[in-house]
């Protein structure tokens, strides 16, 4: 049947139209609130049919994979920041299009794109990079299907989507935050490090930090830019696409107060030893050197952010209040953050009290039972 019928929740109908042409191909489908237009245009595409009226054009069946990624690169990312755009070019033009680049899209079939992720298979890449290719191509195929109407179906299977094994990040514990904190606190890299392991900020968020985002009189830290390595630019607005909020601590409340002297409201909170902000490569490879003098666990800036989850958590907070603190949307985002430290068990179970009653002994009796038969 041509014509789909379907009841919205206010109680009004809408009319489906979908007809294919004799190539199996859908001609444009569309949706009418009387069912009279409906008819009407089932009638049109009928007549087509009836005359051998294919629904592409030429150019659009003779397209190739590559000439329509390229299209889609150009017209169906506009939400996408930079940095990831890029990271999408990359991840097209060294393991996608190579392997499909001259296959005409109605041709697509599900063996040529197994051979992508044969050679990443070949080539040693991570699951996690063969993943995010598999998502790109995901949505590149179900635009072509569901946006553009171009291709019946999404050709890619599920088969070729790897699972990715959950591993632990690095992080401090407690005691070891505590020991970085109090040994950077006087070092210029100290106010990143205090930012990263007390306030839970990104390192992205750590370069694009600067003073008017800093309110001591409510004691809140706003997020407002970014710093983004790949493309070189801070962008307004990171993760969650909103200005998030983090409160400070008084001892970080104190160290930053001290730092702020002499400085201006749009000038960056951690500047860099040559230049106005801290370069990714001046925290990181600083950061190990504090780690590794004074005998710490070795973490990276954004291991930072999963060692302050340990000290809130020994604190009292709560799931909903970490993800409060890492400005996520959802707490399953979150639980990567939470580690699973037998420590905090150890403690609880040593101050678990299992005083056991003492037992009352039964009573005596005066005679002994004896058997009545």
């Amino acid at each position: 049947m041509a014509i789909q019928e379907k009841m919205l929740k206010n109680g009004q109908k809408r009319f489906k139209v979908r007809v294919r042409d004799h190539s199996g191909q859908w001609y444009k489908v569309m949706t009418f609130k009387l069912k009279r237009d409906a008819e009407r245009y089932e009638r049109e595409l009928l007549e087509k049919r009836g005359l051998g009226e294919l629904s592409l054009a030429k150019s659009v069946r003779d397209q190739s994979v590559g000439d329509y990624i390229h299209t889609w690169a150009e017209t169906m990312r506009s939400k996408v920041s930079a940095g990831w755009r890029k990271s999408q070019d990359q991840m097209l033009r060294d393991y996608v299009l190579p392997s499909i680049c001259s296959v005409k899209l109605l041709e697509l079939r599900t063996e040529d794109l197994g051979r992508i992720f044969k050679k990443m298979e070949d080539l040693g890449r991570s699951a996690q990079l063969k993943l995010h290719v598999y998502n790109l191509l995901h949505q590149i195929l179900d635009d072509a299907a569901h946006a553009d109407q171009l291709i019946l179906r999404n050709p890619l299977s599920t088969r070729f989507k790897p699972s990715l094994t959950i591993s632990e990040r690095s992080h401090l514990k407690p005691d070891e935050a505590r020991r970085l904190l109090a040994a950077s606190r006087d070092l210029d890299l100290g106010p990143a490090i205090w930012l990263g392991l007390l306030a839970a900020l990104r390192p992205s968020e750590v370069q694009g930090l600067r003073w008017e985002s800093v309110d001591f009189t409510t004691g809140l830290i706003q997020i407002r830019d970014a710093f983004k390595r790949k493309v070189g630019v801070i962008e307004p607005y990171p993760k969650g696409k909103h200005i998030g909020t983090v409160p400070m601590v008084a001892a970080l409340r104190d160290l930053l107060k001290e730092r702020r002297q002499g400085r201006g409201p749009t000038d960056f909170v951690v500047p860099g030893s040559r230049q106005p902000m801290l370069s990714y490569s001046s925290f990181l490879y600083g950061l190990r050197r504090l780690c590794q003098s004074h005998g710490l666990t070795v973490v990276t800036p954004h291991e930072l952010r999963h060692s302050a989850t340990e000290l809130w958590v020994e604190q009292g907070a709560t799931e909903e209040d970490i993800v409060r603190l890492l400005n996520h949307s959802s707490a399953a985002s979150v639980r990567r953050y939470l580690h699973r430290s037998p420590d905090r068990l150890k403690k609880i179970a040593s101050v678990i009290d299992i005083s056991l009653p003492t037992p009352i002994p039964a009573p005596k009796s005066s005679s002994p039972l004896r058997l009545v038969r």
